[in-house]
């Protein structure tokens, strides 16, 4: 049932002498999205507000109003990050083709 655990490689600044070497991960949550960890607060807010029911708008306006927060942060994350890596984050958004939401977004 394990599975084996897979990375994207990539030496970061390879001519300077702060170089660093990356590991994007494939395998556990990161394999399903790139920002799979969005999920989950998205949820916790929803569910934080569904006490109050359908009654009025208000109680969920944080829940939109985070979704919102949070789909725009994952899209500048990948934008700053497309330019920072360059090839090596297109390898790796080619093996993990989802933003923050698997098969929607």
């Amino acid at each position: 049932m394990f599975m084996k655990r897979e990375f994207c490689d990539h030496i970061y600044a390879e001519n300077s002498p702060l170089s660093t070497h990356l590991l994007f991960s494939i395998l556990d949550r990161w394999g399903f999205s790139r920002h799979f960890h969005y999920v989950p607060e998205i949820l916790a807010a929803f569910f934080w507000t569904v006490p109050a029911l359908f009654n009025h708008f208000m109680p969920y306006f944080y829940v939109i109003h985070l979704t919102i927060l949070l789909l725009d942060r994952a899209k500048r994350d990948d934008d700053r990050c497309s330019t920072k890596y360059g090839k090596y984050w297109k390898m790796y958004c080619n093996r993990v083709p989802y933003r923050v939401v698997p098969g929607i977004y």
